[in-house]
């Protein structure tokens, strides 16, 4: 902010000249652009003040331009580290719900294998279910067969 107020104060002396400089305008509208110079020695003052001036107003316009490529740098710079620190936090987590969905497809292939396990189990205790009632339907029928002949032979 300081070199842009000594870069405007610089020009606008540069511009308008100093106040001890007095421009003919009315007198003779043909030099209407020269100064009036006092004498020689004032006029290599001068000259040498415009120059210094002019140097100064050079130099300021300089350290701005270079202030700002700096400031657009450091700027440019930051945003980077940030966009990377941000980076690091996004690859940390993608790891850790990674490791969270593997434990998670453990517990599933897990009780997958669980349930297979019950469902073979209660494949065998229906088979043996059903290998009793066959018995039983069988023991019924004897008995009754058993029965009935008892019955006819006991007619007899």
């Amino acid at each position: 902010m300081i070199y842009w107020a000594l870069l405007c104060l610089t020009l606008l002396v540069s511009v308008q000249g100093f106040p001890t400089e007095q421009r003919i305008s009315e007198k003779q509208p043909s030099q209407a652009n020269e100064l009036i110079k006092p004498n020689k020695i004032r006029e290599t003052a001068r000259d040498c003040k415009a120059k210094c001036a002019s140097s100064i107003a050079q130099k300021a316009a300089a350290e701005a331009k270079a202030a700002q490529a700096a400031q657009n740098a450091a700027g440019a710079q930051a945003a980077h580290m940030v966009k990377t620190q941000l980076a690091e936090k996004a690859l940390q987590a993608a790891k850790a719900a990674e490791a969270a969905l593997a434990g998670k497809q453990a517990v599933v292939e897990q009780l997958q294998q669980e349930v297979k396990e019950a469902e073979a189990v209660v494949a065998e205790n229906t088979a043996a279910i059903r290998q009793q009632q066959a018995a039983v339907n069988a023991a019924v029928q004897a008995a009754q067969q058993a029965t009935a002949q008892d019955l006819i032979g006991k007619k007899i």
